[in-house]
């Protein structure tokens, strides 16, 4: 509430194996031909003067494999656009991974399925910090957007996007996710201390999941 009034803004374009909530669609791609949408948009915002964003994106759109960065994807672009704004208005950014999405960061027991791709936690919480300081580095470092104040690991794990095996939709254990969720945290925040990076974490972004303890 510090930071003013604010909204989130997407920069997620298309869906994969499930509707994605209220997840896309919202924003349209950076090209010419959008242009003139794109100056109604910030024009919005600028008259709502927004002062606090909550930047919404996945894995998928800059780390699509293991070791391979996309910084020019067309969803990288647009939240490139939307950072660019929010640094010349002098909004606080939130920096939220809606879900993580690519098949070589999820649990080898999910990797069948699509749909339950979307929705794992990440299998590998090192390569999971490791690309948190790589994509902060990016964005922060060489591209100077210093309204990046926080970042948040995930929407929602409470609902389907924190799933660790055995879990489905239908059944989860969600003392486990709690814990699991702790482990993440702690590596994050390490890593980001030791890059010496200017960004904190806030969340876990949920309502009902267990209390997380000792995450000092």
């Amino acid at each position: 509430m510090q930071s003013g009034v604010g909204a989130s803004w997407h920069s997620l374009l298309y869906p994969t194996a499930s509707h994605g909530g209220s997840g896309f669609g919202g924003t349209p791609p950076v090209s010419p031909q959008h242009e003139r949408a794109w100056v109604s948009l910030e024009k919005k915002a600028e008259w709502l003067a927004l002062k606090f964003l909550r930047v919404e994106m996945d894995w998928r759109q800059w780390q699509p494999a293991r070791g391979v960065f996309t910084w020019d994807s067309q969803e990288m672009r647009i939240l490139d656009r939307i950072l660019g704004w929010a640094q010349r208005h002098g909004s606080d950014v939130m920096l939220q991974c809606m879900w993580h999405n690519v098949d070589w960061l999820a649990f080898d027991e999910y990797r069948a399925d699509p749909a339950l791709v979307q929705v794992s936690a990440p299998g590998d919480l090192d390569a999971f910090a490791e690309g948190w300081v790589t994509l902060l580095n990016e964005l922060v470092r060489r591209r100077g957007f210093s309204c990046i104040r926080w970042i948040t690991l995930v929407n929602e794990p409470n609902h389907y996007w924190w799933l660790v095996p055995p879990d489905t939709a239908a059944r989860q254990n969600r003392a486990k996710q709690a814990d699991y969720l702790a482990e993440a945290l702690r590596r994050v925040r390490a890593a980001l201390r030791a890059a010496i990076l200017p960004v904190k974490i806030l969340g876990p972004d949920y309502t009902d999941l267990p209390v997380i303890t000792d995450l000092e």
